[in-house]
């Protein structure tokens, strides 16, 4: 028999082979782990070699040496040889193996072992003869071990060597979960292997007849699915690439050593001056992509500065252990800070700086925030916000960007009140869709509310400008694990790449040292997409930044970085590295890239550590391809204390973010308190008033109210005539914004009422936006004498129809409640919560406030800013009975509890409605009860969802927004039938749309002409 070394071939399916045709009856399997990444694979066989080589590279080899200790596996007991043997894959012990331990697999035939089965079972019929019990059971063992004997049955000797006694013992615990006895056991037994000779094992005569048989054994079947051939991406053997490459002398010094040529047998090192040109690295996940890495950072630190980017955390804390400088977001609190949208000062010219820095900082946004080209509004948006913002500072964060887009957003932006131009831009970008605002604060808020991130980017504490000169030769490790979320970790990772480039291309525009600096990624895709990327590639010389990529995927590069981009860095890599690929349009692209398309069919069974190098030749040299097995690069999986010292100091807050103001989160859009204000005066002189009185009262400039009174008169909210020589305002509407808040009839007319009071104690009023969790109806708000409003003292409004109060009672708890789930920032703006029904159903409301306060989870503070006031109404005129005229038309009441008491009604509670004159009074009536309508020769009336449908003797209404539109007598029969089972009304055009819930619960819709 002969020993032969293998190495496996490309193209061969091993999967589809058997051991016992290749190897025959009786062979050797010797498996010894050389180094972390490399397995040698012997094979002892009387197999003819002519044969063996249609399927493996072979060369006859000495026998290799063993270690210390050696472990014979055996079984624990008798009974377990003649039980049923299972099997699961024996290569998962081989995988198992660390460096310089072996495995060596004797496979034998014996017909010993056929005769030892028959024997048993004639001996077993025997006793089944006699037996009184247990008959059975012995007749179907004995029928058992016949049918073992009819199957080539092999003698399986595992031994299993290392220096350590603790790793035998190790590895036989894995074992037993390989090989299923009866009794559940096995044994091992441990010699020393000073006088260890290979033989082929054989059941003795002496073996065949004693009593205690532990030999382990196998049928065909079971062996050839149990032991099958290794495969390289199972165990990682050294691989033939079935091609030949010719053999090309690198001239090269041995200063940067990679790995070994596994054609030709010798050392592949590179020099300093093959880096200058890049290099790129491919390979999938446990190809070894990461260990070469690591090789090349070792090595080239005594060369220039090294900085290595790993978003995957182990290399970095391998490296940190012969870094001068370590660097990590993945701890309880990073060690460094840098705040990338910080203004460089790389010119003299301040504008050109903000230009540049929008140019590339926009660049990381595109990536951060997935852009596509036709997302020309986000990218709008910012590049109108970050100019404005450096106008005012250098320090801009990611938290001022995400403030001040909160407030584009809802009207309040105002960077610089003085630029007119800046001022159209506002208003163009205002009426862009809501979408492209929420695609950036989705995004950037993920970013700006994660503490890792806040903390980094809250000060720039690497300053390149000192560190590099400093450092000259040696290592600066960054760690950006995943720990604090993907989407941190690629922009860190995105920051300190454009932190580098901004300062190599400072030193070249000062004409300072240019220091060599070698830049090593990992997933590289994540910075692929920066233009600048191109003038370091073209121009490496002239900035002294050589960049060492590595990705898994070339078609995912090409996705996140553009297809220009992807074939730009491969085309200007002087290096480059293809590992295992196993995704064929992968290897597909890579192999054309690369120059290599004769070895697409390898990519996917190179075992790790495997590669194809590709060199590009100095001057006078052609380029050079090498197949290597990449060296280990020796380092342990631990790793050192953090560098110290430039831990970032977390500033306040500059006035940038004083623009965000947080009461805005809950009105419906920013309001001229002005417009209000002159509204309500107009509204409360009996809807008319006169220029030169309206001047008097407001007391501002003649010039500003113009400008008011022009922009309501161009909204309709009012007429502008003249009366003689005087100029008149008239009232139309606006100053009671009901529509999509209050649509009941009930509840407008408390509506009304209620927002003329607040009016009345110097107030506006303005509509809660209608979106998220908390939509207040009204806010009360004050204003100064310039007519500016005041954003503290806020009133929260809510008004509850006595309908609300009979039917949905929980709604109106829920309404006393909300505003507790609102950030402090917001909540504390807000002074008092009032709730507001008529007079009529305030009984309700006090049942309800009582809930409200019974709720312990609520606490005091927040329970004494709500209040409950009530307002009357105006009751519908009976014909026979009119009533007597009051001369107080609202009535505000208070709950008789104890808090209650002990509270002062506010201002505006004091009441204001005592001192109006009768024919104010009138007026505003008439205005206030528009939508009362006059019933006339009434028969019957109901409300559903703030409609009212009316029935007279001789026709049929319905009153929507308190006018009133003729229907069919069909149609009005049609809505009582239905009534209790409408769940929307919804007017359009000349129309409205009755959603219903049929029989079956479905949901129909009717449309019901009005005339």
């Amino acid at each position: 028999m002969e020993l032969y070394r293998v190495r496996l071939k490309s193209g061969v399916d091993y999967q589809k082979l058997k051991t016992t045709e290749l190897f025959g009856n009786v062979f050797e399997l010797i498996f010894i782990k050389k180094s972390k990444n490399e397995m040698e694979f012997y094979v002892r066989t009387a197999s003819k070699e002519e044969i063996l080589r249609q399927y493996f590279v072979l060369s006859k080899a000495d026998e290799p040496p063993s270690t210390r200790l050696v472990g014979v596996l055996k079984l624990k007991n008798e009974k377990d040889f003649y039980a049923n043997l299972e099997y699961s894959n024996l290569l998962n012990l081989v995988t198992s193996l660390e460096e310089g331990e072996q495995i060596r697999i004797w496979v034998v035939l014996e017909p010993r072992l056929n005769d030892l089965f028959i024997k048993k079972a004639d001996k077993l019929k025997l006793q089944a003869q006699k037996a009184m019990l247990g008959k059975r059971k012995k007749e179907l063992l004995a029928s058992i071990l016949e049918s073992y004997a009819k199957d080539n049955l092999y003698l399986l000797d595992i031994k299993v060597f290392s220096s350590q006694k603790s790793r035998l013992k190790l590895l036989f615990e894995y074992t037993r979960q390989l090989i299923h006895t009866q009794s559940k056991k096995l044994r091992m037994e441990i010699k020393k292997a000073k006088k260890f000779k290979d033989k082929q094992p054989k059941i003795g005569a002496w073996e065949a007849i004693a009593k205690y048989k532990v030999r382990l054994w196998i049928d065909e079947d079971k062996l050839n699915e149990n032991l099958p051939l290794p495969s390289p991406t199972q165990v990682q053997i050294q691989m033939s690439i079935g091609v030949v490459l010719p053999y090309f002398k690198l001239d090269r010094k041995p200063e940067i050593c990679i790995g070994k040529d596994l054609i030709y047998n010798e050392e592949v090192c590179l020099e300093p001056i093959d880096f200058i040109g890049h290099a790129f690295f491919f390979g999938a996940s446990r190809s070894g992509k990461s260990n070469t890495l690591e090789v090349v950072a070792k090595q080239l630190k005594n060369y220039g500065v090294v900085i290595f980017i790993d978003p995957n955390s182990q290399s970095a804390r391998k490296l940190s252990q012969i870094a001068d400088m370590y660097f990590s977001i993945t701890k309880e609190k990073p060690n460094f800070g840098l705040n990338i949208l910080q203004l460089p000062h790389i010119f003299e010219d301040r504008k050109k700086n903000i230009d540049y820095q929008i140019a590339n900082v926009l660049e990381l946004f595109d990536k951060l925030l997935n852009l596509t080209e036709t997302a020309v509004n986000v990218r709008y948006i910012l590049q109108v916000l970050l100019y404005q913002m450096y106008k005012l500072t250098d320090n801009v964060t990611f938290q001022d960007v995400y403030n001040a887009v909160i407030d584009l957003y809802n009207g309040t932006l105002d960077l610089d009140v003085d630029d007119e131009q800046f001022q159209k831009e506002v208003e163009m970008l205002q009426k862009m869709q809501p979408q492209s605002f929420f695609s950036i604060l989705t995004r950037i808020k993920m970013l700006v509310e994660n503490d890792t991130f806040k903390y980094i980017t809250s000060e720039t504490t690497l300053d390149w400008d000192k560190l590099i000169p400093k450092i000259r030769k040696g290592l600066i490790v960054f760690d950006v694990g995943k720990s604090s979320g993907e989407i941190v970790s690629q922009t860190v990772q995105m920051m300190i790449a454009l932190s580098l480039f901004y300062y190599a291309f400072r030193r070249d525009q000062r004409g300072e040292e240019k220091i060599p600096i070698y830049f090593v990624v990992d997933e590289a895709q994540n910075i692929a997409h920066f233009s600048f990327l191109g003038d370091i590639l073209a121009e490496a010389a002239k900035y002294a930044l050589h960049l060492i990529l590595a990705t898994q995927s070339y078609v995912r590069l090409m996705e996140m970085a553009g297809e220009g981009n992807a074939r730009g860095l491969m085309a200007n890599t002087n290096v480059k590295l293809v590992m295992r690929i196993v995704e064929g349009n992968d290897a597909n692209e890579i192999a054309k890239s690369a120059g290599l398309r004769e070895f697409v069919d390898v990519f996917p069974k190179l075992s790790r550590g495997m590669g194809f190098l590709t060199i590009g030749g100095k001057p006078g040299e052609l380029s050079a391809v090498k197949f290597i097995q990449v060296h280990y690069s020796g380092l342990e999986d631990k790793e050192v204390k953090l560098t110290t010292g430039f831990e970032p100091k977390t500033r306040p807050s500059q006035d940038l973010s004083k623009m965000l103001n947080p009461v805005l989160q809950l009105i419906e859009k920013k309001s001229d308190a002005l417009e209000h204000v002159i509204l309500y005066k107009v509204f409360k002189n009996g809807k008319k008033i006169y220029m030169p009185d309206l001047l008097r009262e407001l007391g501002i400039d003649r010039d500003r109210v113009e400008e008011t009174i022009n922009k309501l008169a161009a909204a309709g909210m009012i007429d502008v005539t003249k009366e003689g020589n005087k100029k008149t305002i008239i009232y139309v509407k606006g100053l009671f914004p009901l529509k999509h808040i209050v649509e009941n009839e009930e509840g407008r007319k408390i509506a009304l009422r209620v927002i003329k009071k607040y009016y009345d104690k110097g107030y506006i009023v303005v509509p809660g936006k209608q979106q998220g969790d908390v939509r207040p109806d009204f806010l009360a708000l004050k204003y100064d004498t310039s007519y500016r409003v005041k954003y503290d003292g806020v009133i929260a409004v809510e008004i509850e129809s006595p309908n609300e109060l009979s039917v949905h009672v929980e709604q109106v708890v829920r309404n006393m409640k909300k505003y507790n789930e609102l950030p402090n920032v917001v909540k504390d703006r807000i002074t008092e919560i009032h709730i507001w029904t008529s007079e009529e159903a305030y009984h309700k409301l006090e049942e309800a406030y009582k809930k409200f306060l019974e709720d312990n989870t609520i606490d005091d503070a927040y329970k004494k800013k709500v209040k409950i006031f009530s307002v009357k109404i105006k009751q519908k005129v009976k014909q026979e009975a009119p009533k007597e005229k009051k001369t107080k038309e609202f009535t505000e009441r208070k709950p008789e509890s104890k808090e209650s008491k002990q509270e002062t009604v506010p201002a505006l509670a004091q009441g204001a409605a005592a001192n109006t004159n009768n024919k104010q009074q009138q007026n505003e009536a008439q205005t206030i009860a528009a939508t009362d309508g006059k019933l006339g020769s009434l028969t019957e009336a109901f409300e559903v969802r703030g409609i009212k449908v009316v029935r007279y003797n001789d026709r049929a209404t319905v009153v929507i927004d308190g006018k009133e539109y003729n229907i069919t007598t069909l149609d009005y029969n049609y809505l009582k039938n239905i009534k209790d089972k409408i769940v929307s009304v919804k007017p359009q055009d000349e129309k409205i749309v009755i959603a219903y819930e049929d029989s079956r619960g479905k949901i129909q819709q009717k449309e019901i002409t009005l005339q």
